[in-house]
């Protein structure tokens, strides 16, 4: 059970923990949304004035910041962010709608694939693919914006659609893969979750044993509501959000969307 604090030291302490925690998130969602010009993040004595918090506080965001690699601090010189944040509509990541032109779904990713081949259904994949039968492709990869690897994807397809996508090129998105193979993704759902990273993920991803990574179980399905993916995915924290927005009926259309980037 947690106590309150009683002594103005603890008091004092508690409350500078809160401030610098609250300034680190304000900090963080700048660096993502890209508003600090030429990335290069105000001084100390600027963040002190215009946050009215202590140089203490300044320091200790900065320093948290610097630690999950946002920033990097170069002395004489200023602290420039260095963190890139791939941002897509969940409803987009579904593969259902029409890709933004400089989302993450038109185009801009690239794949290193790891395994392209037909193999036993795994028992964890079948009752996602009922009447599968004792085979299906496997096509897994990893995916990466510019040189930077963001997600590795273990698909699993059951035939007929295999035969269709086996024999084609996989340039970009899986979604590009499956639209150049012939196939309509009618509907997908996400399962999502969240985990630390083994040391084999880990080290596709780039990233420390045990840095989060967002989980993902993805099954998508045709026209016709057959389910013919079923896909295990694994998403670096610190490199891709989903930007999710619902309305009630009714809402005003012309009101702003409030999207972050």
């Amino acid at each position: 059970m947690l106590t309150a604090p009683t002594r103005p030291r603890e008091i004092r302490a508690l409350r500078q923990r809160d401030a610098t925690r609250r300034l680190r998130d304000v900090l963080r969602s700048n660096i993502i949304r890209g508003a600090y010009p030429e990335g290069r993040v105000p001084s100390e004595s600027e963040l002190m004035g215009a946050h009215r918090a202590s140089r203490a506080v300044v320091r200790e965001a900065l320093a948290q910041l610097r630690e999950e690699g946002m920033i990097e601090r170069v002395q004489g010189i200023g602290t420039y962010a260095i963190h890139h944040t791939i941002v897509t509509r969940l409803v987009e990541s579904h593969g259902v709608e029409p890709a933004n032109r400089s989302g993450v779904w038109a185009g801009q990713q690239r794949p290193r694939v790891i395994d392209r081949s037909i193999v036993p259904t795994p028992d964890a994949v079948a009752p996602h693919l009922p009447g599968c039968g004792p085979r299906c492709l496997r096509v897994e990869y990893v995916g990466q914006w510019g040189d930077e690897p963001f997600a590795v994807a273990t698909n699993y397809l059951r035939f007929p659609e295999a035969d269709a996508v086996d024999g084609v090129a996989f340039e970009t998105d899986f979604y590009a893969l499956l639209e150049d193979a012939g196939l309509t993704v009618g509907a997908s759902e996400f399962l999502i979750g969240c985990s630390n990273a083994d040391v084999l993920t880990a080290e596709l991803l780039g990233v420390p044993a045990g840095a989060a990574v967002a989980t993902m179980e993805q099954v998508i399905f045709d026209r016709d509501g057959r389910p013919f993916d079923y896909a295990f995915i694994s998403t670096r924290a610190d490199r891709f959000m989903f930007l999710s927005r619902a309305e009630r009926p009714g809402f005003p259309a012309q009101s702003p969307s409030g999207r972050l980037p």
